[in-house]
């Protein structure tokens, strides 16, 4: 029987609340015989329901549960047989029985493993009371033996059975003499490596089987004594031979079902050790990776990850906090955004907000959910140190507090996804935000230098990361977009770009945190092209200006797609970056000499030295910090147009860490000191040897226009009307685009649009619901990202038009009415016709130049109205 098998939520999700009323029942059934023990009508119910929950277990295979509800079944028909006395022990021994058996079953649908090894020793004092043996902890040990050792890199050469019996024999008798060898002195190594060479050598002969499976664990098992991970005990030396013994089975060609059930057993008790060995050699650790050793061993338990799933809260309590701060979390993420808004921030807001979140943690503490209550707790300290101005730049903590919140409302449902991914993001999420408001950092980062992190996620830690910042970097992107459109009215107000290199840093930071390279290194191309403009080392023509919006767009849609699930993403990205290369390679647009000087790769060496000698001599001077950062700008751009990738990470990097330390001085240590120092040292040796010196361009090229004249009706309406960054014509797309591409594009905007016919009709029934406004925004802003990417430009700007007005109606700058449900209707008419064009359908005849006017217009009710009024015949 199987004790260990992963678990389908969705089946026992089926069962469970039945299973739960019959343990109800049982229990209340006991109860009733505990007060009335003369009555063995009671009892006989409360078999009976076990009986039936037994029954329902091994219907949907939970073998491990049913083996825990069999032994309480078993028990309690030893109590009503007579056959144990009805004292209080055996009573309240049944009740433990079935009271465990709920929070088993709900943590099974939380991702735990269906291994009842966790409550062993329940099962065996209910078996001791009837007299039964006891169960070992091999035979609820039950790996997974489909798994085989991995291909190594040649073809194996196949040998018949009889020639492998013929090797068995020849090093059966070394066998015999290393193991001797071992037996007399357990501290001769080199007997045990002697072993491990002749189990190689069985395995690397072994047809892919058994066998092979056997002498590869068995070499497991050896190195884990070599390393001094196991004890020598004597169960372990029995193992070693009966591996003598399958030796000999070999040799003598036992059939070939019984060499195969011999050896399974053996394997199951040779990994039964090797789970619990404490050497991490790379056998072992493939080991145990293999066959998921750490979950299901641990001395007799499960592995403390495993056990510290037992310390989450159920299911049914994290929907309990779901229904009971419903509200609260809802008012609380008002409050947050109020403090934070970017158009007028009031941090006062936090004060009701501090007070709000210690009613949640009351709540919580009441619930019996301390790990939310610790989050809680620690978002209510950040809102108090903010108040006290313990917290000097309070915006670098607006997107961790909004992260928080949105775990604790999401957090009925994520555990789902991984419930020790669920629980590691909580505790992340906590360490940052006490990392905010500690006086003095507990550990300093240490670094040997500046490096992008390696670790990859695992896929349900992905999934939680993902859900908890997408709508964050979302709200990022939005920013963003809105300042280069604005930025794109008048090209002289480069103001509007001040925000965007920040916003994008965050934005690549999350990217960063999910792993997300591709995307990551999209953001800080598209941030140093807006750095470079407002340097005025970039010309901002509309065709850098289309790029840009390219590549905000694309992250976007990026992030859309692995929210969905979507495969072959970084197809995307590097059809955006190779827009945005393009867009820079073209006339006037990649001008990276500062002032139209000669830039000299020492020259700014010197000055990156100079001035961060200046900085760590006096961390207050602001002066030697915005030239040092200037300088790292500088050079990283040189690097990039010279195509030297690692000096111009190594400049993002300190450039990144500068602003870390600025933004919360508690973190400068001596080791941040050393990390700059020794990165600006592998920065001047790289540069000096491969940077050259960048000539000045011979003339300044004058910014394009962001819109070209083509008759005086046009140019009136593009003064009055608001600005956009111009589309790439849906008509001229590249004739070498992927197609793959832009078919992925048309599939994903047709499951787009569903979503939003849905969403419209929910938030038309009620227009206050803002989550069916959000996902209505968050659809048409998908539409526009990905359809600039892919050049689908009537699609894009459509939907940016009504992206527009959304964004204004959750603003509360425009009201709802009747024309804006009529815009959102037309939208919805027109919009599959727009898609059908791009697998070729007949052109649309709505006059889409009227629709975003009609979309313009309601975004802008006082500029259309200024419009009309200009219009109006004097003496009107």
């Amino acid at each position: 029987m199987s004790t260990y098998s992963k678990v389908d939520p969705s089946t026992l999700g089926w069962v469970k609340h039945e299973i739960d009323e019959t343990l109800k029942q049982a229990r209340l059934a006991l109860e009733a015989f505990a007060e009335n023990p003369s009555d063995n009508t009671r009892l006989r119910f409360c078999t009976t329901h076990l009986h039936q929950v037994v029954g329902t277990l091994l219907m949907v295979e939970l073998d491990g549960a049913a083996m825990l509800a069999k032994e309480t079944e078993a028990l309690a028909e030893a109590v009503l047989n007579e056959k144990v006395e009805s004292d209080s022990q055996a009573l309240e021994t049944l009740t433990r029985g079935i009271l465990v058996l709920p929070d088993y079953l709900a943590r099974l649908l939380v991702g735990q493993a269906d291994n009842p090894m966790r409550h062993l020793s329940l099962i065996n004092e209910m078996r001791a009371m009837r007299d039964a043996e006891p169960v070992s902890e091999l035979e609820l040990f039950a790996p997974d033996l489909s798994v085989h050792p991995p291909r190594g890199e040649g073809p194996k050469t196949a040998i018949t059975d009889a020639e492998y019996g013929d090797l068995a024999k020849q090093l059966r008798p070394a066998y015999q003499a290393a193991l001797l060898d071992w037996l007399r002195d357990h501290a001769r190594k080199q007997a045990l490596q002697n072993i491990s060479d002749i189990f190689e050598q069985l395995q690397a002969a072994a047809s892919p089987g058994a066998s092979e499976q056997l002498f590869w664990v068995a070499g497991g098992l050896v190195e884990a004594l070599i390393e001094d991970g196991l004890e020598s005990l004597n169960e372990r030396k029995k193992l070693f031979a009966r591996l003598d013994q399958q030796i000999k089975k070999l040799i003598d060609d036992t059939e070939k079902s019984l060499l195969r059930t011999s050896s399974e057993a053996l394997v199951r008790g040779m990994l039964l050790e090797i789970g619990q060995a404490a050497s991490s050699g790379p056998r072992v650790t493939e080991l145990k990776r293999a066959f998921n050793l750490d979950v299901l061993t641990a001395g007799g338990a499960l592995a403390s990850a495993e056990s510290e799933l037992f310390d989450l809260p159920t299911p049914e309590a994290l929907r309990s906090v779901s229904e009971a701060l419903a509200k609260e979390i809802e008012a609380a993420q008002d409050l947050l955004s109020t403090a934070f808004d970017p158009d007028h921030m009031d941090l006062a807001s936090l004060k009701p907000l501090q007070e709000l979140l210690h009613r949640m943690s009351g709540t919580l503490d009441m619930l019996g959910v301390p790990i939310l209550k610790a989050l809680v707790d620690e978002l209510s300290e950040v809102s108090r140190a903010i108040l006290d101005r313990r917290i000097e730049n309070a915006e670098a903590v607006s997107m961790p507090m909004a992260q928080a919140l949105l775990m604790v409302e999401n957090s009925a449902h994520e555990i789902h996804k991984s419930a020790s991914a669920w629980k590691t993001q909580i505790e992340h999420s906590i360490a940052l935000l006490r990392s905010f408001h500690a006086e003095q950092a507990e550990a300093a980062p240490t670094m040997e230098g500046i490096e992008v992190s390696e670790a990859e996620l695992t896929e349900g830690e992905f999934k939680q990361l993902l859900g908890v910042v997408a709508d964050e970097v979302s709200v990022n992107l939005a920013k963003i977009e809105e300042a280069l459109e604005t930025f794109a009215a008048d090209l002289a107000e480069t103001k509007h770009l001040e925000e965007i290199p920040q916003q994008l840093s965050q934005v690549q930071g999350a990217l960063q945190i999910l792993g997300l390279e591709a995307a990551s290194e999209l953001a800080e191309t598209t941030r140093q092209h807006v750095e470079g403009i407002r340097r005025g080392t970039v010309a901002a023509n509309s065709t850098v200006l289309d790029g840009l919006a390219v590549c905000v767009g694309t992250i976007g849609a990026y992030i859309e797609g692995l929210r969905a699930g979507r495969r072959d993403l970084d197809t995307l990205i590097e059809a955006a970056l190779q827009e945005m290369n393009a867009a820079m390679e073209s006339k006037g647009a990649a001008d990276y000499a500062v002032g139209g000087r000669v830039q000299d790769p020492v020259e700014l060496i010197e000055g990156v030295r100079a001035n961060l000698e200046a900085w760590m001599a006096d961390r207050d001077n602001a002066e030697a910090l915005s030239a040092l950062q200037q300088s790292l700008e500088e050079m990283a751009g040189l690097a990039h147009a010279q195509g030297q990738e690692k000096i111009e990470k190594i400049c993002t990097e300190i450039n990144n860490l500068l602003d870390l330390v600025t933004q919360d001085p508690a973190t400068f240590s001596s080791d941040i000191l050393g990390t700059l120092t020794q990165s600006f040292e592998t920065l001047a040796t790289l540069a000096e040897a491969h940077l050259a010196v960048a000539p000045a361009p011979v003339a300044q090229i004058e910014a394009e226009p962001a819109y070209e004249d083509k008759n005086d009706e046009q140019t009136a309406l593009a003064d009055n009307a608001p600005a956009q960054v111009a589309p790439s014509p849906q008509t001229d797309m590249d004739e070498d685009f992927d197609e793959e591409i832009m078919q992925v594009f048309i599939e994903d905007a047709r499951d787009v649009l569903e979503t939003i016919k849905k969403e419209s009709v929910v938030w038309r029934e009620n227009t206050k619901n803002k989550h069916a406004l959000a996902e209505l925004r968050r659809g048409y802003h998908t539409l526009k990202g990905s359809g600039r990417m892919v050049g689908a430009g009537d699609v894009a700007e459509t939907a940016w038009a009504v992206e527009n007005v959304l964004n204004k109606l959750r603003e509360g700058k425009i009201a709802p009415s009747n024309a804006v449900f009529d815009l959102l209707q037309q939208v919805q008419d027109v919009m599959p016709e727009l898609i059908n064009q791009l697998e070729g359908g007949p052109a649309t005849t709505v006059d889409l130049d009227a629709l975003r006017q009609t979309a313009h217009a309601l975004s802008e009710p006082k500029a259309a109205a200024d419009r009309d009024g200009a219009r109006k015949p004097e003496g009107e």
